[in-house]
């Protein structure tokens, strides 16, 4: 969360900034809300939450070190009108997680002109399910979820414009692990906000 909001605030100084994120309460919500918020003049939040989409997640992020592997399903199944919205506005859309990025994928195939679609990965998604299942003891080549991520996050890498990535040591991953063209692959290292915390 820190991540992608630092990068869009600062993508605000300069551009306008719509973020549609789903919201996964604690508590199942009793009906679709959105809640818009102005993080600065050029960015704004929109936090969307509905019943069918709270128990997508909830089925993935109660099985598994609370992740919320469902939330491309939950987007296929309640197709917020909302996100359509956002992603008619955009010039370049940036999806967070591989397994978000087919949905919208295909919906921006609906439009009547071509939007950059960029992957902001935290990750190697794949490697990482892959060692959480062997740190729990599972035979990861039995557990469901590392190869879903896995053709997730493989789909998303081949369908990216650009990918950003948070190591050179994660660019060389995507290029030797999905064949990944070098040129489509940004590093964004990590910071540290120095005047906060000394």
């Amino acid at each position: 969360r820190v991540r992608v909001h630092n990068l869009l605030e600062n993508l605000s100084e300069q551009h306008e900034v719509r973020q549609f994120c789903l919201s996964w309460g604690e508590r199942r919500p009793r009906r679709k809300s959105v809640v818009r918020s102005e993080l600065t003049p050029n960015y704004h939040q929109y936090r969307y939450s509905s019943p069918l989409a709270w128990a997508c997640a909830a089925v993935a992020q109660r099985s598994w070190v609370r992740v919320p592997l469902g939330s491309g399903a939950a987007l296929r199944l309640t197709r917020p009108a909302l996100l359509d919205e956002l992603l008619d506005w955009a010039d370049v859309v940036l999806v967070e997680f591989p397994w978000q990025f087919e949905y919208c994928r295909l919906r921006l195939r609906h439009l009547r002109r071509p939007v950059p679609l960029v992957l902001a990965a935290h990750n190697l998604e794949r490697l990482k399910f892959e060692s959480w299942a062997r740190a729990a003891g599972v035979t990861v080549s039995r557990f469901p979820w590392t190869e879903y991520v896995g053709r997730a996050e493989a789909r998303a890498v081949a369908a990216a414009e650009l990918v950003i990535a948070v190591s050179g040591a994660d660019r060389d991953l995507f290029v030797t692990h999905y064949a990944a063209d070098p040129a489509r692959i940004v590093v964004a290292p990590n910071g540290a906000d120095t005047d906060t915390y000394t």
